[in-house]
């Protein structure tokens, strides 16, 4: 600028004020940040609230934070048990479509009731899940599990449950545990025929006959419920363990049929005849602890029965199970 006006100096004023600076400035240094600046004025800047964030698809989400810990949305397996999670902690799991594997398992012991996960809504999306873990929680509405069809496993111990229904179509179940939960009616299990494994204590379970086709069960957990007769059992031939401890029944012939038991538990009951035991050639393990039994010879040609517990009966003549590694009760 200054070379110029040097030249110009014997020029007329008004050539002076036709190179005035702001010219020289256009001329040879563009004003980007105006040009900018009119850009931005005509596209205004997008401001992504969090509410924004949290509605949109799981597709835009990379991960997940519970808990100050971050969890890809890509992940298939996802542990989070024994956090005693609250219902808002568990809210960003609706993302987490590709999880296979899930649990929110917490310890069944007591307060178990008063963990704060009742709320198990996110789930309802998770329609790639196979294996679900929710014991020990406050859960009593299982409708948001009705669309899981792909679980295989279902672990439900330690809730408030009282009402199975929403369960009615998850047919591929092979594994189903509901233990001390506050359950009376089981006819929702009736069609679950790829059930291998059926856990059910602690309830208050009296009629069975919702369970007498599930004919591929190999372990069933009955104890501590109000069941006073068996016989819905009787067609579950391929059982190798049973467990019947703590209900008020007392016949056992529906339990012949069941050749293929291994280990069987029916102590506290009201049994005095064991008779029809006679003929379970595969038990390694029995439990009759806590009945009215005096007479133990039916267990004398068990050539497989390993262990027994007669605790608190009434047994005078021990001699039928000389032969046994182990007796619980013996003098």
């Amino acid at each position: 600028m200054i070379l110029m006006l040097t030249a110009c100096n014997v020029g007329s004023a008004t050539y002076v004020e036709e190179v005035q600076e702001p010219m020289l400035i256009h001329a040879y240094e563009p004003d980007v940040e105006s040009e900018t600046e009119q850009e931005i004025e005509q596209e205004p800047k997008q401001i992504i609230e969090p509410e924004q964030i949290a509605n949109e698809s799981p597709d835009y989400l990379a991960y997940i934070t519970i808990r100050g810990e971050q969890f890809s949305t890509s992940l298939t397996f996802l542990d989070l048990s024994r956090m005693a999670l609250t219902n808002e902690e568990i809210s960003p799991l609706k993302y987490m479509t590709s999880l296979e594997e899930l649990s929110l398992g917490n310890s069944v012991s007591v307060p178990y009731r008063n963990t704060p996960l009742y709320d198990i809504s996110p789930l309802s999306k998770l329609t790639n899940l196979q294996h679900l873990n929710l014991t020990g929680n406050s859960i009593n509405d299982l409708s948001p599990l009705s669309n899981l069809t792909q679980l295989i496993s279902l672990q439900l111990s330690g809730n408030e449950i009282n009402d199975l229904s929403p369960l009615t179509g998850l047919s591929s179940l092979s594994s189903l545990d509901i233990n001390h939960n506050q359950i009376s009616y089981i006819g929702p299990l009736a069609d679950m025929t790829d059930l291998t494994s059926l856990s059910m204590s602690s309830n208050h379970i009296s009629d069975l006959s919702p369970i007498t086709d599930l004919t591929n069960l190999t372990l069933l957990n009955l104890s501590l419920n109000q069941i006073s007769n068996a016989t819905p059992l009787s067609n579950l031939t391929n059982l190798t363990h049973l467990w019947l401890g703590s209900n008020p029944f007392s016949d056992l012939n529906p339990l012949a049929y069941l050749v293929n038991l291994e280990g069987l538990s029916l102590y506290s009951n009201q049994i005095n005849d064991i008779s029809p035991l006679s003929g379970l050639e595969n038990l390694s393990s029995l439990n009759l602890a806590e009945n009215q039994i005096s007479d133990i010879s039916p267990l004398l040609d068990l050539a497989n029965l390993e262990s027994v517990s007669l605790d608190f009966n009434s047994i005078t003549d021990w001699s039928p199970v000389d032969h046994l590694i182990w007796v619980g009760g013996r003098p």
